[in-house]
């Protein structure tokens, strides 16, 4: 069902820009004077943003491949979605502490891997309703 996938695919739009503007975010935090001075603080927060920035670009491109019905734009969703989640479950079991935004996002991540794995969403996209034309 075409619609059911472009819900998601809007969905993970949301998240891309979600993650997106996090980064932002964090790399506004650089200009802050007491930032400024530690030159390590700075160097994280370059990381943590490319580590928003990469999953959101790959969430993007996976948004344009659900809305074109194609087989690559699930993958890249369903992958994108599993390592997100798979990141933010580390994290709270490596620090022994739940922040209460990693585990929204954990949610969300886990909710948006569910419906992805749902039937109507995945012969959409993979199987008999899929369009066959390479693009």
């Amino acid at each position: 069902m075409k619609r059911a996938v472009v819900v998601i695919a809007i969905v993970h739009f949301a998240m891309a820009l979600l993650l997106a503007g996090t980064a932002v975010v964090v790399v506004m935090q650089i200009r802050a004077p007491e930032v400024a001075k530690e030159r390590d603080a700075i160097n994280g927060l370059i990381v943590g943003a490319s580590f928003l920035a990469v999953p959101a670009a790959l969430l993007l491109i996976a948004t344009w491949g659900l809305k074109k019905l194609r087989r690559w734009g699930w993958w890249t969703a369903l992958l994108t979605d599993t390592a997100v989640l798979a990141t933010l479950t580390y994290s709270v079991f490596s620090e022994n502490t739940v922040d209460r935004e990693e585990l929204a996002f954990a949610i969300l991540f886990a909710v948006m891997c569910v419906v992805l794995l749902l039937p109507v969403v995945r012969n959409s996209c993979v199987g008999e309703g899929a369009h066959i034309a390479h693009s």
